[in-house]
C-alpha cells in the first residue's frame, strides 16, 4: 500500500513559493530574470477569483504575485495552479483566471505559470483556441514548467531554495544513492534551519521517497554542516560575547583589583606607620636614657635596640 500524503502537497507548493519570492521567479520565470534582472519588491495579491456566476462555485488561484523592477514596467506573474499530475492541467479554467486578472490590473504585464510536479514527464497542452465559422476569436496560452523536464543538475549547484525542494523531481543523471545524497545537500545549503524543519515532508513528497530513504535522508541532513551563512553568524556572536566577556572581565577585574589594592595598601600602610612609630619612640627613649647615664645593656633591655639603631 502506498504511504498517504502527510500533508497537502498542494497547499506545501504554494507555501514554498510564498516563502522566497525571488527564488520563486528565478525558477519559474528564468528567461525574464535573465532579461530584467532579480525584482526589487514583490506584493503578494488577492487570490480570490470573482465569481461569474453565482449559482457556481467560485475560483481560488493557488498564488500570484506582483513583482517591482528598477527599471520597466511591473510584472504580475500568476502561478495559475500547482498541478500534481500533467493530466489534471485545465486550460479552460486557467483562461478564467487569466481574463479575471486581466480585468483586475488592465496596466499590468501577466504572465500564467502552470507548476507541474510530477516525476513522469508527459506531453501538455499550453494553449487553447475558440473558432467559429471558421474563424479563430480566441487564443490562450500559459507557460509550463514541467519539474520531470528540468535538468536537475542545473539547479543542484544553486542556492535557490525553491528549485532544491523540489529537485529530486527533476529529470538528469540521477542514479540511487547518488540522487539522495545530492539532493540533501543541494537542499540543505539553501535552507536555513526552519525552513529544513518546514519543507522536508514537501521535499519527501514531491520527490515520493519510501520509508526507508526518508529515514536515510533525515539521518544524512542531521550530519551535514549548518549553511555558510548560519556559521558565520554564529562565530560573530561567539566572538562578540568573547569580547564583551572579555571587556566585562578585564573591568570587572580592575575594580576588584583596585578594591583589594586600596585595601591592602591601608592595612600595609597602617602597619608599616605603626611600625616606623614604635621605631622613633623606642629610637628616642635611648637616646634619653644614654644622657642620663645608663648603660647599652639597660638600654637594650628596655627598648630592643643596639648601638647601631641610632646611627642616623
Amino acid at each position: 500500500m502506498p504511504r498517504k500524503p502527510r500533508f497537502s502537497i498542494d497547499q506545501g507548493v504554494k507555501e514554498l513559493l510564498q516563502l522566497r519570492p525571488k527564488d520563486t521567479f528565478a525558477f519559474l520565470l528564468p528567461n525574464v530574470q535573465r532579461r530584467r534582472g532579480d525584482p526589487v519588491s514583490w506584493q503578494f495579491l488577492a487570490t480570490q477569483v470573482r465569481k461569474k456566476d453565482l449559482r457556481g462555485k467560485g475560483y481560488l488561484m493557488d498564488l500570484n504575485i506582483r513583482y517591482s523592477f528598477a527599471e520597466g514596467p511591473t510584472v504580475l506573474l500568476v502561478l495559475v495552479e500547482h498541478w500534481a499530475q500533467a493530466r489534471s492541467v485545465d486550460l479552460v479554467r486557467t483562461a478564467h483566471y487569466y481574463l479575471d486578472l486581466m480585468e483586475r490590473f488592465p496596466s499590468d504585464e501577466i504572465i500564467p505559470v502552470a507548476l507541474i510536479t510530477e516525476r513522469q514527464e508527459h506531453g501538455v497542452p499550453d494553449s487553447i483556441a475558440g473558432q467559429g465559422d471558421g474563424e479563430e476569436f480566441l487564443r490562450f496560452r500559459t507557460r509550463v514548467v514541467q519539474l520531470a523536464r528540468e535538468e536537475a543538475d542545473r539547479w543542484a549547484s544553486t542556492s535557490n531554495l525553491v528549485a532544491t525542494t523540489l529537485l529530486l523531481a527533476m529529470g538528469g543523471l540521477w542514479d540511487g544513492a547518488q540522487r539522495l545524497i545530492t539532493a540533501a545537500e543541494a537542499f540543505r545549503n539553501s535552507a536555513t534551519d526552519a525552513e529544513v524543519a518546514q519543507l522536508f515532508p514537501l521535499f519527501v513528497e514531491v520527490g515520493k521517497l519510501d520509508e526507508k530513504e526518508e529515514e536515510s535522508i533525515m539521518s544524512y541532513l542531521a550530519t551535514m554542516p549548518k549553511p555558510r551563512l548560519l556559521v558565520k553568524m554564529e562565530q560573530a556572536a561567539i566572538q562578540e560575547g568573547l569580547r564583551k566577556g572579555m571587556e566585562q572581565g578585564l573591568e570587572q577585574g580592575l575594580q576588584q583589583g583596585l578594591q583589594q589594592g586600596l585595601q591592602q595598601g591601608l592595612q600595609e600602610g597602617l602597619e608599616q606607620g605603626l611600625e616606623r612609630g614604635l621605631q622613633q619612640n623606642a629610637q628616642e627613649m635611648a637616646r634619653r636614657m644614654l644622657a642620663k647615664d645608663f648603660s647599652w645593656a639597660d638600654i637594650t633591655d628596655i627598648t630592643g635596640l643596639a648601638p647601631e639603631d641610632l646611627a642616623d
